[in-house]
């Protein structure tokens, strides 16, 4: 059968029915790159909620320490502000961290050691307020000069960069598979 010899309608339907095809797999490669590229768009976003919620959490942390700090060397309870500022939301970015992250694992798992990390770190501030309302300065000076607050806060950071980078990972991974 040789298409030279077809009728001009033949040529034309079969151009069309070409054509219509092409724009068919046009359409369905541009749909399925728009799908990608809505889902890829949303583990970016994801990604930049979990890591801006692990600042929050460690600006708390700091927030609270901060608050500690002017205290202990004051005595004045306005400088606790920021510590009582800290303990309102160090709970609730935990928890909105530990939401975000309820697909992977791994966060999970370095939540789980996070958690009594953050509460001995809590137990610590507040046990040198309240020393240093009781006792005074030196009491509650001696207990800073252990570094046990101060290997807490550390161990807190590392873990909290790990979780940082981890999303980045994912993040990283997600781009190059798009």
């Amino acid at each position: 059968m040789n298409v030279q010899n077809w009728p001009i309608r033949r040529k034309l339907l079969a151009a069309f029915v070409l054509l219509l095809f092409i724009q068919i797999g046009v359409a369905a490669v541009t749909y399925n790159g728009i799908n990608l590229s809505d889902t890829n768009t949303g583990w970016v976003t994801h990604t930049y909620e979990v890591t801006n919620g692990l600042k929050a959490l460690l600006g708390d942390l700091k927030d609270a320490e901060t608050g500690q700090r002017g205290y202990l060397i004051t005595g004045e309870d306005s400088y606790l502000e920021p510590y009582t500022a800290a303990l309102a939301m160090i709970d609730v970015d935990f928890d909105t961290v530990r939401t975000l992250t309820a697909d992977n694992a791994n966060q999970q798992a370095r939540l789980d050691a996070l958690e009594p990390l953050i509460a001995v770190k809590m137990a610590e501030l507040k046990q040198t307020i309240d020393l240093r309302r009781s006792s005074g300065f030196d009491a509650a000076q001696a207990v800073v000069l252990t570094d046990a607050g101060n290997d807490t806060m550390n161990q807190i950071r590392a873990m909290i960069a790990d979780a940082q980078q981890e999303e980045q990972d994912l993040m990283a991974a997600r781009n190059a598979s798009a």
